[in-house]
């Protein structure tokens, strides 16, 4: 045979078997793409509900906007904690529920999904509540007593649907907290309509 011949079908053979490997190559980063591709969503997705997963860990089930406004402030591994005992309904309509860090209450005499939560963290008791939609008022009055003392006070908040409240803890004895919104009226006594919230309470030896 002509050596010419032989190195040309060679050379021939070489192109072709370097061609298939680069197919192949180019193939597997199409694979190695496509399931970056299909298993990110689910990695994020997991991620996502890697929040409410944590109520698992508690002993007691924690529900509805009572659940969303402990999620809010960390769940478990927020200032409140794992729950103490089972929501219970509250007279007037409501339910309210004990944290190891504090109480959480829906209200919903002051709006379908208000709620509000009293916990303290970093020296402070802190008391938060909304939202009182569908209804928006001109301000707000925050409440509080230390049950059997004569310690008590109230404060005028901005008004809205929703606010927040906090004060230097003086005694690591109990405190209660409520709040009502209220409109101005000119040249007229001003109206709180829905009237206090149900209360709340923590104590002050965080």
């Amino acid at each position: 045979m002509d050596p010419n011949i032989h190195q040309i079908t060679h050379g021939r053979l070489d192109r072709r078997r370097g061609a298939v490997r680069r197919t192949m190559l180019a193939a597997a980063c199409a694979a190695a793409a496509a399931t970056t591709l299909i298993t990110a969503p689910q990695t994020a997705s997991a991620s996502a509900s890697g929040t409410r997963a944590t109520a698992a860990v508690c002993r007691l089930a924690v529900e509805g906007y009572v659940e969303d406004r402990w999620l809010s402030l960390g769940g478990q591994g927020g200032p409140l904690g794992c729950p103490i005992n089972q929501q219970y309904l509250m007279e007037g309509g409501g339910v309210r529920q004990h944290f190891q860090g504090g109480q959480i209450a829906w209200s919903p005499r002051q709006g379908d999904k208000m709620t509000v939560v009293a916990t303290q963290w970093d020296g402070y008791l802190r008391f938060r509540w909304g939202s009182t939609a569908p209804f928006h008022y001109d301000y707000f009055v925050v409440s509080w007593y230390i049950p059997g003392t004569s310690y008590r006070g109230t404060s005028k908040m901005a008004g809205g649907t929703s606010g927040a409240f906090k004060m230097r803890r003086s005694t690591n004895r109990r405190y209660v907290f409520s709040v009502v919104g209220c409109d101005t009226r000119f040249l007229a006594s001003d109206v709180c309509r829905q009237g206090y919230t149900t209360q709340v309470s923590t104590t002050g030896d965080g």
